[in-house]
This record gives structure tokens, C-alpha cells and sequence, in this order.
């Protein structure tokens, strides 16, 4: 036996020396995967690719259950005093409470006089229910103002109660 056939018997992995076969002497598709080492099959692998373009949207999801409802209110209404006197060089304080079961959220004052001298000292909440307003007169003529507050009704745990937002 000589030439290729003797080759093909005798020779293995353990008789060639490193780096004496080159690509050129492999035939194309004859080595695969299951004939090279966990370490040559890693050193294979090249650089991620650029990202590809989206797919399509999936379908949605079901519906998840409705939440707790939080603190809140289920009514709104603002209150108006009625008129207050205002006399020339004096100041005066009033209040304008909430219906009952309401809570003063907001409030102001507005005066009939339409200049500057007559003025606003404080506007401002007057506890849980109630709007308190001051106001002075350094004009020449008495004047009139009224006081608002902006009244909700709350609930609690997610129950509206009924309210008559009506003034007793």
C-alpha cells in the first residue's frame, strides 16, 4: 500500500502538526460542527448585527381589573354671601361657611367699588369649612363686597353619599 491509501490508515489528528493544513486543502462541507471543539465553535461565532426592523404589534391583553377608587369628591358648588355693608375708612371681616357635609376647597371676595382704595387684606380658608375674607374701605363712598367659597362634597371608599348643596 502506498500514496493516498496509505495515508488515509495511518494518519490522524495526533500525527500532523499544527498549522500544516490550510483552508486550501479542505474540502468545502466536509467539517461540521460535530467534528470541531467547543473552543473553535466559539471563536466562529462573529459580531452582532445590526438591529433588524420591528415586527408587527401583538395582540393586546385582556383587561385588568378596575382599581380602588380614591378620595375624591362627587359634588361641587360655589356659595356666595350675601351683600356686606363696607363703610367709608373702616375694615371688616366676614365668612362664608360650606353646606353641611362640604369642605371649603377654595374661596375669594369681590367688592362693588370699582376703584383702588378699596382693597383685599386676606382671603383665606378658615378652617375645614369655611372662606374668611377682610376687606378695607380708603375710598370716599361706602361700598358693598361679598365673600365665595368653593365647597365639595367628599366620599370615602368609592361611595358617593347625596348632598342638598343648597344653603339652610
Amino acid at each position: 500500500m502506498g500514496g493516498t491509501g496509505y495515508a488515509a490508515t495511518k494518519l490522524s489528528g495526533s500525527n500532523i502538526k499544527a498549522g500544516t493544513i490550510t483552508g486550501k486543502q479542505i474540502k468545502r462541507h466536509s467539517l461540521t460542527t460535530g467534528k470541531l471543539s467547543a473552543k473553535t465553535i466559539a471563536q466562529l461565532r462573529g459580531g452582532q448585527g445590526p438591529a433588524g426592523p420591528a415586527g408587527p404589534a401583538g395582540p393586546a391583553g385582556t383587561a385588568g381589573p378596575e382599581g380602588p377608587r380614591g378620595p375624591g369628591f362627587d359634588a361641587i358648588s360655589t356659595v356666595k354671601s350675601d351683600p356686606i355693608d363696607l363703610p367709608v375708612g373702616q375694615k371688616i371681616e366676614a365668612a362664608e361657611p360650606c353646606p353641611a357635609g362640604t369642605i371649603v376647597t377654595g374661596g375669594g371676595v369681590s367688592t362693588t367699588y370699582p376703584g383702588t382704595q378699596v382693597s383685599v387684606g386676606a382671603s383665606y380658608p378658615g378652617g375645614i369649612d369655611t372662606w374668611r375674607a377682610a376687606v378695607s374701605n380708603n375710598s370716599g363712598m361706602a361700598t358693598t363686597f361679598a365673600v365665595y367659597a368653593v365647597c365639595v362634597h367628599p366620599y370615602k371608599d368609592g361611595a358617593p353619599r347625596p348632598i342638598a348643596l343648597e344653603r339652610p
